[in-house]
């Protein structure tokens, strides 16, 4: 269990670095920042590779992956939803978010 845990959290710390770095840039764009590009791309690239090894995860689990409230988990899982990149199943307390097929 130790391992897994160990496993998880170094994920879980990766995505929350991705999501600070999307968070960051979605004040700029291209013309403000040369390669603004190229780094969405890659922020994008990491989440999906994790959803691909993972996927399906709990609110609860981003909120332990990226340090966040519930309400910031909740608001950023929407919008992933929104983009396309999740889809939500289950009601209340049973809700887990998948990759979109």
């Amino acid at each position: 269990r130790p391992t897994i845990d160990q496993i998880w959290g170094g994920m879980y710390k990766c995505i929350s670095y991705v999501n600070n770095i999307l968070e960051n840039l979605e004040g700029h764009d291209d013309s403000s920042l040369p390669l603004y590009n190229v780094y969405k791309a890659e922020c994008l690239a990491l989440i999906t590779a994790h959803l691909e090894k993972y996927p399906c995860m709990t609110r609860t689990d981003y909120c332990y992956m990226t340090g966040h409230d519930k309400k910031r988990a909740l608001k950023e899982l929407n919008a992933f939803i929104k983009k396309g990149i999740l889809m939500r199943y289950g009601a209340g307390k049973q809700v887990v978010y998948a990759k979109k097929m």
